[in-house]
């Protein structure tokens, strides 16, 4: 095996260092803009849509936060064999381990939906809120119910890259993530929707 194949696989010292370095600071980073999104789009949330438009949001917000444990383990699981695969250079392994959990996620996220499109309907039901509440909180809930969802399947891709100690490409995804979900969030309240 050459020397930058033997490299890739198992990088040196002062290679670890950096990579330890580049992770802590991206990390602070997302952090530092999550926080900072927060702080900012809270009370522009609450101008724009008024408290009970934003207390439905939040409300629907913490019915998905619940779906998290849908993941059942696999998550940390996918990490711990991508890092012990990848130490003893079995790319089959990786592959195998990265398509079979794809394919369980997305079984995962369909049975997601599927609660959360029950929850959706029933709305009115099982939280005290108007019906025109229960109306609109059935389609947000719906259409974040599909961003959850596909979470799921896509998340083993931040998985592999986790187990390849490679954390700041997932915190950078996180840092321009928040500034977008921030910035369309603004302009979408801002041009009255």
């Amino acid at each position: 095996m050459n020397v930058e194949a033997e490299r890739s696989w198992a990088p040196g010292r002062e290679r670890q260092i950096v990579t330890v370095a580049r992770n802590v600071s991206t990390r602070y980073l997302a952090i530092v803009a999550e926080t900072v999104a927060g702080m900012v789009m809270l009370p522009f949330n609450l101008q724009h849509l008024g408290v009970a438009a934003y207390g439905l949001w939040i409300l629907l917000g913490s019915i998905t936060i619940h779906f998290s444990v849908l993941d059942l383990g696999y998550g940390g699981a996918l990490v711990k064999f991508m890092a012990q695969y990848r130490a003893h250079r079995n790319a089959r392994a990786l592959n195998e381990i990265a398509s079979t959990l794809f394919f369980v996620f997305a079984g995962v996220g369909l049975v997601a939906y599927g609660v959360a499109a029950i929850v959706a309907f029933n709305l009115e039901h099982l939280f005290r809120i108007t019906p025109d509440q229960a109306e609109i909180g059935k389609w947000i809930l719906l259409i974040i119910a599909i961003h959850i969802c596909l979470n799921f399947p896509f998340s083993v891709y931040g998985g592999v890259i986790s187990g390849f100690q490679r954390y700041d490409q997932n915190n950078m995804v996180a840092i321009v993530s928040t500034t977008a979900v921030a910035l369309v969030n603004f302009v979408v309240l801002k041009a009255g929707f």
